[in-house]
């Protein structure tokens, strides 16, 4: 562009030294073929529309597939068109999805490209630019993606056993001796019909055995209310072992509330975290819910919450266990225990709570740990990696 410019001034300079129209004539055509291409190339591309595919929510170890759709809009054909996608460094397969093509009177293309989602976290894509010009180099024009697009990466979601945590209560519900509520999922026998029982309750099958009305009983039991409180304040964990260990952390209480809710039990969420939605340090909380709904709420915190630096896990565990009623579960994941967390504990117990403590990267012997919290009657279990498949596994390091 900048020879054109050159070569046009030259060329005006001697058309008028000289006075030769033909030079003039040129010099209209070139002004007139460059006003063309301008309007065409803007024209153009302001009606080429772009629509975007994709999981918004994926779990780590799975891929996301970015499905990219061009359409033109306008009679008007793009020569060539460039596009442009970013992608983030933790989940790209290429430093970014590139593609040129001619785009012809109202065709639609279609691109895609995939997405390692190796790493939790919030993830934004893009933007997407389109790039066009004319064939002879003499305008461009480009068009960026205002949106922005959010991709979450949820941690995984194991068994318990494979965490080396017991899957039953903890966890689960207390049998009581006065019906509360029937759990649907506990069958313990059948009894005779009476007059006023749902016939949804009835079991068939005994009924026809037997020759008269058999009602299903159900085990009575009452929900507990259990509260998942997580420690990300980095300065808590050794250094180095304080990414492995916040990402256990965090898939620990993924797994947890997993289970809770599939058991039809209420869990809540409270952290220590920096929330890269507003840019800050905060305290993050999910009040104690049930079902799918609620899970992936939860789910979706975990996926983008960070390590933070100034927020004391100790003030988050006491503000979040405020609410709580007498009798609910406080699961506490926390990278080592010192002597402020466990007085907090103990005045926690005091007040009729239950508490289960996981530690994910003790800076002292776990033992000890253990031994001290068993004193109080509150359980302490070691998190170590992933593929601990049992709970009562002696540690190289005790």
């Amino acid at each position: 562009m900048p020879n054109l410019i050159l070569y046009v001034v030259v060329l005006f300079v001697v058309a008028a030294a000289f006075r030769v129209d033909f030079f003039f004539y040129v010099l209209y055509f070139i002004f007139g073929v460059q006003l063309l291409a301008r309007v065409w190339v803007d024209q153009a591309l302001k009606r080429v529309t772009y629509r975007f595919d994709y999981p918004q929510r994926v779990f780590v170890g799975e891929r996301a597939t970015v499905r990219i759709q061009l359409t033109s809009k306008t009679a008007l054909p793009l020569p060539w068109l460039r596009l442009h996608e970013s992608t983030p460094v933790s989940l790209r397969r290429a430093e970014a999805f590139e593609g040129v093509m001619v785009l012809r009177p109202y065709e639609r293309r279609d691109f895609e490209y995939e997405l390692d989602c190796r790493q939790r976290g919030y993830y934004t894509l893009g933007p997407l630019t389109l790039e066009s010009g004319d064939l002879f180099g003499l305008q461009r024009s480009r068009q960026r993606e205002a949106q922005e697009r959010v991709l979450l990466v949820y941690p995984r979601v194991l068994p318990l056993s494979q965490l080396g945590l017991p899957a039953q209560s903890p966890f689960g519900s207390i049998p009581v001796k006065e019906r509360l509520y029937e759990d649907p999922t506990r069958l313990i026998g059948v009894r005779d019909y009476v007059r006023g029982d749902s016939f949804r309750k009835i079991h068939w099958r005994t009924s026809a055995a037997q020759g008269k009305l058999q009602v299903k009983r159900f085990e009575p039991a009452i929900s507990i209310e259990a509260l998942v409180v997580l420690n990300l304040r980095q300065e808590d964990y050794g250094i180095a072992r304080f990414y492995t260990a916040s990402e256990l952390g965090i898939t620990t209480a993924a797994s947890i509330a997993a289970h809770l809710v599939s058991a039809r039990q209420t869990v809540g969420l409270a952290c220590n975290a920096l929330d890269p939605l507003s840019g800050q340090e905060s305290f993050l909380g999910l009040d104690p819910g049930r079902g799918q709904g609620h899970l992936l709420q939860l789910l979706d915190i975990l996926a983008r919450v960070r390590l933070c630096h100034s927020l004391s896990f100790v003030e988050t565990v006491r503000e979040a266990s405020l609410g709580l009623t007498w009798g609910a579960t406080v699961i506490i994941i926390t990278p080592d225990v010192d002597d402020e967390l466990f007085s907090l504990l103990l005045w926690l117990k005091q007040r009729g709570l239950h508490l289960v403590l996981l530690v994910t990267d003790p800076q002292q012997a776990f033992r000890q740990v253990q031994q001290r919290a068993a004193q109080v009657n509150i359980a302490a279990l070691l998190v170590w990696q992933e593929s601990d498949l049992d709970m009562w596994r002696k540690d190289e390091r005790l």
